[in-house]
């Protein structure tokens, strides 16, 4: 009795690890094709230069930061 309990159990925690490895594969799937969509509806193909500029004043020693790009 002990041993069909033993094989219901490893059954049922089997079915367990397929569903829940079934899922992790689904959502996967489903992040990856989310992903590429994202990419196809992206309006810039090429890279988006940005650069950081900062200045520090000698009198007061304060730093001013500037984004700006080139387009």
């Amino acid at each position: 009795m002990h041993t069909a309990n033993t094989n219901n159990d490893e059954t049922s925690n089997s079915n367990t690890f397929v569903i829940k490895y079934n899922t992790h594969v689904d959502d996967k799937e489903n992040s990856q094709n989310e992903r590429n969509d994202d990419r196809k509806d992206f309006p810039h193909k090429m890279k988006l230069n940005t650069y950081n500029l900062t200045a520090h004043c000698s009198t007061d020693k304060a730093a001013h930061k500037m984004m700006y790009d080139l387009c």
